[in-house]
């Protein structure tokens, strides 16, 4: 299998007119850029490594799409029952090159935020809702 270097483009829409723009995404303070914007972004569906059980290394369900060596992004926050993805879609897309589209935020936090109550966040982007995910056909 041949392994082309990740690049990550982003297109986000303005409004309701269907210009986009697109800017390369390599560091969380790009992510903050974004933030709150409905966006298109391309990496490996990974296992992620936050979702872990702690000291028992059992994997919980939950994914992330890796953008580079020091960049992922989380698919939903763990307070969510649909950040534990269906086994169909992790079967479809683990290890492979996708395409999601949906709303990051720069902060991952670990429980629902409320007036009253903001809980722990850690410093790794997610994706706050996910619209749509796809295959990206790698050229010939």
């Amino acid at each position: 299998m041949k392994v082309l270097p990740l690049i990550l483009t982003v297109l986000f829409y303005t409004g309701c007119n269907s210009n986009q723009r697109a800017m390369k995404i390599n560091t969380v303070e790009d992510i903050e850029k974004i933030s709150g914007q409905t966006v298109t972004l391309q990496g490996i569906y990974v296992e992620s490594k936050l979702a872990q059980k702690p000291a028992k290394g059992v994997h919980t369900g939950r994914y992330s799409l890796k953008i580079s060596e020091t960049l992922e992004v989380l698919l939903l926050p763990p307070y969510m029952p649909a950040s534990v993805r269906p086994t169909e879609e992790a079967d479809r897309f683990k290890g492979k090159r996708v395409q999601i589209k949906g709303i990051v935020e720069p902060r991952t936090y670990m429980d629902k935020p409320t007036l009253e109550y903001q809980p722990q966040s850690v410093s790794i982007p997610c994706f706050v809702e996910v619209s749509d995910i796809k295959l990206v056909q790698e050229g010939p």
